[in-house]
Protein backbone atom coordinates (compact mmCIF):
# COMPACT_ATOMS: atom_id res chain seq x y z
CA UNK A 1 0.00 0.00 0.00
CA UNK A 2 2.57 2.40 0.99
CA UNK A 3 4.63 1.67 -2.21
CA UNK A 4 1.75 2.90 -4.32
CA UNK A 5 0.34 5.72 -2.08
CA UNK A 6 2.60 8.51 -3.31
CA UNK A 7 1.34 7.85 -6.93
CA UNK A 8 4.18 6.22 -8.10
CA UNK A 9 6.18 3.16 -8.05
CA UNK A 10 8.69 2.87 -5.38
CA UNK A 11 11.65 0.60 -4.52
CA UNK A 12 10.82 -1.81 -2.14
CA UNK A 13 13.44 -0.49 0.39
CA UNK A 14 11.83 2.88 0.28
CA UNK A 15 9.60 2.61 3.67
CA UNK A 16 10.25 1.32 7.24
CA UNK A 17 6.91 0.01 8.63
CA UNK A 18 7.19 1.68 12.86
CA UNK A 19 4.90 1.89 15.56
CA UNK A 20 3.67 5.79 17.01
CA UNK A 21 1.43 6.54 19.90
CA UNK A 22 -0.33 9.42 20.12
CA UNK A 23 -2.22 10.32 23.57
CA UNK A 24 -4.60 13.60 24.01
CA UNK A 25 -7.27 14.97 25.96
CA UNK A 26 -11.59 14.70 24.63
CA UNK A 27 -11.54 17.23 21.81
CA UNK A 28 -8.20 17.76 21.21
CA UNK A 29 -7.79 17.89 17.53
CA UNK A 30 -5.34 15.59 15.23
CA UNK A 31 -4.19 18.69 13.37
CA UNK A 32 -2.58 16.87 10.61
CA UNK A 33 -3.54 16.68 7.25
CA UNK A 34 -3.69 13.82 4.93
CA UNK A 35 -4.31 12.62 1.24
CA UNK A 36 -6.87 10.11 0.24
CA UNK A 37 -4.11 7.27 0.39
CA UNK A 38 -3.28 8.31 3.99
CA UNK A 39 0.22 10.29 3.09
CA UNK A 40 0.46 12.99 5.66
CA UNK A 41 1.22 16.68 4.04
CA UNK A 42 1.07 18.56 7.03
CA UNK A 43 1.40 18.32 10.90
CA UNK A 44 0.55 21.18 13.11
CA UNK A 45 2.96 22.04 15.42
CA UNK A 46 0.56 22.93 18.06
CA UNK A 47 -1.26 19.62 17.69
CA UNK A 48 -0.74 16.22 19.84
CA UNK A 49 0.86 14.73 16.10
CA UNK A 50 3.83 17.42 16.13
CA UNK A 51 7.56 14.95 16.82
CA UNK A 52 5.03 11.79 16.44
CA UNK A 53 3.93 11.96 12.26
CA UNK A 54 6.14 13.44 10.00
CA UNK A 55 5.78 14.47 6.42
CA UNK A 56 5.38 11.73 4.27
CA UNK A 57 3.95 9.39 7.00
CA UNK A 58 1.31 6.10 5.52
CA UNK A 59 -0.82 5.44 7.79
CA UNK A 60 -1.54 2.25 7.68
CA UNK A 61 -4.13 0.91 11.08
CA UNK A 62 -5.05 2.27 13.82
CA UNK A 63 -5.28 0.15 17.77
CA UNK A 64 -4.92 -2.68 15.09
CA UNK A 65 -7.97 -1.53 12.53
CA UNK A 66 -6.41 -1.42 8.71
CA UNK A 67 -7.44 2.22 7.68
CA UNK A 68 -8.03 2.41 3.99
CA UNK A 69 -9.28 6.27 3.27
CA UNK A 70 -9.03 9.55 5.03
CA UNK A 71 -13.07 9.60 5.77
CA UNK A 72 -12.65 6.51 7.77
CA UNK A 73 -9.89 7.65 9.08
CA UNK A 74 -11.38 11.01 10.39
CA UNK A 75 -14.62 8.57 11.72
CA UNK A 76 -12.23 6.49 13.71
CA UNK A 77 -10.11 9.35 15.36
CA UNK A 78 -14.05 10.80 16.16
CA UNK A 79 -14.96 8.41 18.39
CA UNK A 80 -11.19 7.66 19.82
CA UNK A 81 -11.30 11.27 21.08
CA UNK A 82 -14.41 11.56 22.84
CA UNK A 83 -12.69 9.28 25.91
CA UNK A 84 -11.54 11.76 28.62
CA UNK A 85 -8.16 10.82 27.75
CA UNK A 86 -7.27 8.75 24.96
CA UNK A 87 -4.63 7.14 23.25
CA UNK A 88 -4.21 5.65 19.53
CA UNK A 89 -1.45 3.43 18.79
CA UNK A 90 -0.63 3.98 14.86
CA UNK A 91 1.25 1.69 12.50
CA UNK A 92 3.05 3.77 9.79
CA UNK A 93 5.35 3.53 6.69
CA UNK A 94 7.89 6.20 6.74
CA UNK A 95 10.08 6.84 3.83
CA UNK A 96 13.59 6.37 4.10
CA UNK A 97 15.85 9.26 3.70
CA UNK A 98 19.49 8.40 4.75
CA UNK A 99 20.99 5.26 3.64
CA UNK A 100 24.70 3.95 3.64
CA UNK A 101 27.24 5.67 0.98
CA UNK A 102 28.73 3.42 -1.97
CA UNK A 103 31.30 4.76 -3.18
CA UNK A 104 29.81 4.54 -7.02
CA UNK A 105 27.89 7.50 -5.85
CA UNK A 106 30.53 9.70 -4.68
CA UNK A 107 31.50 11.83 -8.41
CA UNK A 108 35.28 10.40 -9.91
CA UNK A 109 37.96 11.96 -9.08
CA UNK A 110 36.20 14.03 -5.54
CA UNK A 111 38.71 13.12 -2.51
CA UNK A 112 36.63 12.66 0.91
CA UNK A 113 37.83 14.93 3.68
CA UNK A 114 38.61 14.31 6.92
CA UNK A 115 36.54 15.41 9.58
CA UNK A 116 32.98 14.87 7.25
CA UNK A 117 30.81 12.06 7.26
CA UNK A 118 29.03 11.36 3.99
CA UNK A 119 25.35 9.62 3.71
CA UNK A 120 22.76 8.67 0.53
CA UNK A 121 20.05 11.21 1.28
CA UNK A 122 16.84 10.09 -0.60
CA UNK A 123 14.18 13.47 -1.27
CA UNK A 124 10.65 12.08 -2.23
CA UNK A 125 7.87 13.61 -4.26
CA UNK A 126 5.21 14.22 -1.28
CA UNK A 127 1.87 14.86 -2.78
CA UNK A 128 0.17 18.69 -2.42
CA UNK A 129 4.35 18.98 -0.67
CA UNK A 130 6.34 21.54 -1.73
CA UNK A 131 10.14 21.86 -1.98
CA UNK A 132 11.19 24.81 0.30
CA UNK A 133 15.14 23.96 -0.79
CA UNK A 134 17.74 27.06 -1.46
CA UNK A 135 21.42 26.05 -2.32
CA UNK A 136 24.32 27.87 -3.22
CA UNK A 137 27.45 27.40 -4.64
CA UNK A 138 30.82 28.00 -3.52
CA UNK A 139 34.37 26.90 -4.49
CA UNK A 140 32.37 24.71 -7.08
CA UNK A 141 30.50 22.83 -4.38
CA UNK A 142 26.26 23.26 -3.66
CA UNK A 143 25.89 23.85 -0.09
CA UNK A 144 21.96 23.95 1.46
CA UNK A 145 21.10 27.23 2.83
CA UNK A 146 17.71 27.10 3.88
CA UNK A 147 14.76 24.19 3.97
CA UNK A 148 11.53 25.44 5.14
CA UNK A 149 9.64 23.88 7.90
CA UNK A 150 7.25 21.22 6.73
CA UNK A 151 8.61 20.93 3.27
CA UNK A 152 10.37 17.83 1.25
CA UNK A 153 13.58 19.52 1.37
CA UNK A 154 13.55 19.37 5.36
CA UNK A 155 12.72 15.76 5.46
CA UNK A 156 15.83 14.82 3.78
CA UNK A 157 18.66 18.09 4.18
CA UNK A 158 20.39 19.74 6.87
CA UNK A 159 21.30 23.53 6.02
CA UNK A 160 25.25 23.25 5.53
CA UNK A 161 24.63 19.78 4.07
CA UNK A 162 26.49 19.80 0.67
CA UNK A 163 25.14 18.17 -2.50
CA UNK A 164 28.21 16.31 -4.15
CA UNK A 165 25.85 14.14 -6.82
CA UNK A 166 22.24 13.88 -7.75
CA UNK A 167 21.78 9.84 -8.88
CA UNK A 168 25.26 9.82 -9.43
CA UNK A 169 25.69 13.24 -11.44
CA UNK A 170 28.05 15.48 -9.75
CA UNK A 171 26.76 18.86 -9.76
CA UNK A 172 28.68 22.57 -8.81
CA UNK A 173 26.36 24.69 -9.77
CA UNK A 174 22.96 25.58 -8.74
CA UNK A 175 21.61 25.48 -12.27
CA UNK A 176 23.14 21.36 -12.58
CA UNK A 177 21.25 21.23 -9.16
CA UNK A 178 18.00 22.28 -9.92
CA UNK A 179 17.71 20.81 -13.74
CA UNK A 180 19.24 17.45 -11.58
CA UNK A 181 16.48 17.37 -8.82
CA UNK A 182 14.03 18.24 -10.63
CA UNK A 183 14.03 15.59 -13.32
CA UNK A 184 14.66 12.85 -10.90
CA UNK A 185 11.68 13.68 -9.11
CA UNK A 186 9.68 13.99 -12.27
CA UNK A 187 10.69 11.02 -14.23
CA UNK A 188 11.19 8.58 -10.70
CA UNK A 189 9.63 10.34 -7.69
CA UNK A 190 12.44 10.56 -5.99
CA UNK A 191 15.99 11.42 -5.88
CA UNK A 192 19.33 10.35 -4.42
CA UNK A 193 21.67 12.79 -3.17
CA UNK A 194 25.59 12.05 -1.97
CA UNK A 195 25.62 14.27 1.09
CA UNK A 196 28.59 15.57 2.64
CA UNK A 197 28.16 16.79 6.65
CA UNK A 198 31.28 18.30 8.53
CA UNK A 199 32.31 16.83 11.81
CA UNK A 200 35.34 18.78 12.90
CA UNK A 201 34.98 22.35 14.00
CA UNK A 202 37.25 23.37 11.46
CA UNK A 203 35.05 22.10 8.56
CA UNK A 204 32.53 23.57 10.35
CA UNK A 205 33.79 26.87 10.07
CA UNK A 206 34.49 26.16 6.11
CA UNK A 207 30.75 25.52 5.79
CA UNK A 208 29.67 28.64 7.86
CA UNK A 209 32.02 30.85 5.48
CA UNK A 210 30.56 29.57 2.56
CA UNK A 211 26.89 29.77 4.02
CA UNK A 212 28.10 33.40 4.95
CA UNK A 213 28.79 33.78 1.43
CA UNK A 214 25.61 34.00 0.38
CA UNK A 215 23.27 35.30 2.82
CA UNK A 216 19.47 36.43 1.64
CA UNK A 217 18.30 39.48 2.30
CA UNK A 218 15.47 38.47 3.96
CA UNK A 219 15.35 35.89 6.08
CA UNK A 220 12.72 33.62 6.08
CA UNK A 221 10.02 33.45 8.97
CA UNK A 222 9.60 30.51 10.19
CA UNK A 223 6.13 29.05 9.87
CA UNK A 224 5.23 28.46 13.91
CA UNK A 225 6.60 32.08 14.32
CA UNK A 226 4.44 33.13 11.27
CA UNK A 227 1.26 31.23 13.00
CA UNK A 228 1.89 32.01 16.52
CA UNK A 229 1.89 35.94 15.25
CA UNK A 230 -1.14 35.70 13.20
CA UNK A 231 -3.04 34.61 16.81
CA UNK A 232 -2.05 37.01 18.65
CA UNK A 233 -2.58 39.77 16.02
CA UNK A 234 -6.42 38.48 16.17
CA UNK A 235 -6.12 38.62 20.22
CA UNK A 236 -5.06 42.23 20.34
CA UNK A 237 -7.51 43.33 17.38
CA UNK A 238 -10.30 41.27 19.58
CA UNK A 239 -9.03 43.30 22.53
CA UNK A 240 -7.35 46.45 21.70
CA UNK A 241 -7.21 47.33 25.79
CA UNK A 242 -6.28 44.05 26.67
CA UNK A 243 -4.46 44.10 30.38
CA UNK A 244 -1.72 42.20 31.14
CA UNK A 245 -2.16 39.46 33.51
CA UNK A 246 1.02 40.32 35.12
CA UNK A 247 3.57 43.72 35.59
CA UNK A 248 6.96 42.86 34.73
CA UNK A 249 7.83 46.51 36.71
CA UNK A 250 7.79 46.91 40.20
CA UNK A 251 6.86 50.37 41.78
CA UNK A 252 9.01 51.26 44.88
CA UNK A 253 6.81 52.33 47.80
CA UNK A 254 9.58 55.11 48.81
CA UNK A 255 12.68 56.31 47.54
CA UNK A 256 14.36 54.49 50.34
CA UNK A 257 13.41 51.45 49.12
CA UNK A 258 15.80 48.88 47.98
CA UNK A 259 15.42 48.13 44.11
CA UNK A 260 14.82 44.44 43.66
CA UNK A 261 17.41 43.62 40.64
CA UNK A 262 20.97 43.42 40.95
CA UNK A 263 23.34 42.89 38.92
CA UNK A 264 26.55 40.63 39.93
CA UNK A 265 30.02 42.61 39.59
CA UNK A 266 31.43 40.12 37.34
CA UNK A 267 28.41 39.42 35.12
CA UNK A 268 29.77 39.90 31.76
CA UNK A 269 27.93 39.47 28.45
CA UNK A 270 28.44 36.90 25.87
CA UNK A 271 26.89 36.40 22.68
CA UNK A 272 25.06 33.16 21.92
CA UNK A 273 24.81 32.56 18.07
CA UNK A 274 21.10 30.99 16.50
CA UNK A 275 21.87 28.48 13.34
CA UNK A 276 19.21 26.81 11.39
CA UNK A 277 21.23 23.83 11.87
CA UNK A 278 22.44 22.92 15.76
CA UNK A 279 25.07 20.81 14.43
CA UNK A 280 26.82 23.85 13.02
CA UNK A 281 26.61 26.13 16.51
CA UNK A 282 29.57 26.60 18.49
CA UNK A 283 29.88 25.74 22.23
CA UNK A 284 29.35 29.25 24.32
CA UNK A 285 32.57 30.29 25.73
CA UNK A 286 33.52 29.97 29.36
CA UNK A 287 33.09 33.10 31.20
CA UNK A 288 36.21 35.31 31.83
CA UNK A 289 36.10 35.03 35.53
CA UNK A 290 36.20 31.53 35.68
CA UNK A 291 38.75 31.14 33.67
CA UNK A 292 40.78 33.05 35.72
CA UNK A 293 39.59 31.14 38.58
CA UNK A 294 40.60 28.21 36.94
CA UNK A 295 44.09 29.55 36.40
CA UNK A 296 44.30 30.74 39.98
CA UNK A 297 43.30 27.44 41.56
CA UNK A 298 45.89 25.38 38.86
CA UNK A 299 48.49 23.30 40.92
CA UNK A 300 50.78 24.86 37.85
CA UNK A 301 50.15 28.35 39.08
CA UNK A 302 51.14 27.78 42.30
CA UNK A 303 54.13 25.88 41.83
CA UNK A 304 54.86 28.69 39.71
CA UNK A 305 54.25 31.71 42.96
CA UNK A 306 57.75 32.89 44.37
CA UNK A 307 59.18 31.33 47.21
CA UNK A 308 58.86 32.86 50.82
CA UNK A 309 61.82 34.58 52.21
CA UNK A 310 64.70 33.07 53.98
CA UNK A 311 66.52 36.16 54.92
CA UNK A 312 67.33 36.74 58.36
CA UNK A 313 67.98 40.19 59.88
CA UNK A 314 71.39 40.62 61.96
Amino acid sequence: MAMKAFGFPLPVNAFNVTNVQIQGERGAEIGVKITNTMVVTEVNFQSISYTKLLIGDVILSCNGQMIHSKAQFAEFYSKASQITTFSIDLVISRPTVMLPIKASHIPKGYQLIAGCKYHLGVMYRVPGCKLGLSVTSYQSKIFVTQTEEGTIAAMTLKIGDAILAIEGQAVTTVAETSEALFKALKAKGYAAMAIEQPLEMMNKNVVRTALNSDLPSEILLQKDVAIICGSELKRFQKEPELPPNKQILKEKQNQKEVGHVKVSEKAEDIPIACDGNPGLLMHVPIPNFQIQQQSAQSPSAQSQSPPASTSQTK
